[in-house]
């Protein structure tokens, strides 16, 4: 119970820093990283064989003795050890909340995109999520279901310019504002990190555009066929991982405060029977689940990391 409340206390908190509750792995992490080593129990039989060397080195033989390690310490020693975690060179530990709440809030959860400061969405019902769930590739998702959408023009008050609908059809469709922090910038990487889902055999047609600043419109950087496992991240995950090189990217980096928009946009296959989108309002339509979309900049490809 002491350890479920903690969790539960850490994802409110989770909740509050970021808007969204971290993954289970994380909350782990967290409670294991941030536990206090169980001093003034140090009953050998309640250490594991592999780590008992290692808690007898970081504590030696002040375990015995009246130390600072006494405030968290297990008076009760024929009661064994609460064991959270059992990654050296912390094997045995038990909770601290206080330092818990601090690793939380200052942990690298959300860095593997740190380019990007915020997500729109101009088409479709937002399931879960949030502008830090595309901001690593965690399986925290952020989930849109499509809408029906009529062939003609979108808009936004924070879009530069309007957007294209091509045809009618469900329609996921969101901008995602990132920056430029590199001088010179000439060559971008746009990765996603995706899946589709939706009745019978869902798939879409994922496209990827950037705005151009100099031409003032939107210009298509990629597209691919979404949901049918051509290009799964890894064998055993349902995510499909695209990357897009974009080359003369000074284009796409507005100078007044070097913002870029990337229009991430599906449009849905799933009932083709119906055509493009299932033909109709409430038919067919797909959800989006976004796991991470992320923006390189460099003044060319050699300066980005693969």
């Amino acid at each position: 119970p002491m350890v479920a409340g903690v969790a539960a206390s850490l994802q409110g908190i989770a909740k509050m820093f970021f808007g969204i509750p971290l993954m289970p792995e994380q909350i782990r992490a967290v409670l294991s990283s941030a536990g206090q080593l169980q001093c003034a129990f140090f009953n050998i039989a309640d250490i594991p064989g592999d780590h008992a060397p290692i808690v007898q080195s970081i504590l030696g033989a002040g375990c015995d003795t009246i130390s600072f390690f006494d405030s968290f310490a297990d008076w009760d020693r024929g009661v064994p050890a609460n064991r959270i975690g059992n990654q050296p060179p912390r094997p045995i530990v038990f909770t601290a909340p206080y330092f818990a709440a601090i690793e939380l809030v200052t942990g690298e959860w959300f860095d593997n995109s740190g380019l990007i400061d915020d997500v729109i969405i101009l088409r479709g019902t937002k399931i879960v999520g949030n502008v830090f769930s595309i901001k690593a590739s965690d399986d925290n998702y952020l989930v849109v279901e499509s809408q029906f959408t009529k062939a003609g023009l979108g808009s936004h008050p924070q879009l530069p310019a309007p957007v294209n609908y091509p045809v009618f059809g469900q329609y996921a469709d969101i901008v995602v504002i990132a920056h430029a922090d590199a001088p010179g910038v000439n060559a971008m990487v746009v990765s996603v990190e995706a899946r589709v889902t939706g009745s019978g055999t869902p798939g879409g047609i994922l496209f990827v555009e950037l705005f151009d600043w100099q031409q003032n419109f939107w210009t298509f950087s990629g597209v691919r066929l979404l949901g049918f496992g051509a290009t799964l991240c890894l064998e055993l995950l349902p995510d499909e991982c695209f990357q897009f090189e974009v080359g003369s990217a000074s284009r796409f980096v507005r100078p007044s405060d070097h913002r870029v928009f990337i229009r991430v946009w599906t449009l849905g296959l799933a009932g083709i029977g119906g055509g493009i989108g299932g033909g109709g309002a409430n038919r067919a339509k797909i959800r989006m689940f976004y796991d991470l979309i992320r923006l390189q900049v460099g003044a060319d490809f050699a300066d980005i990391d693969p």
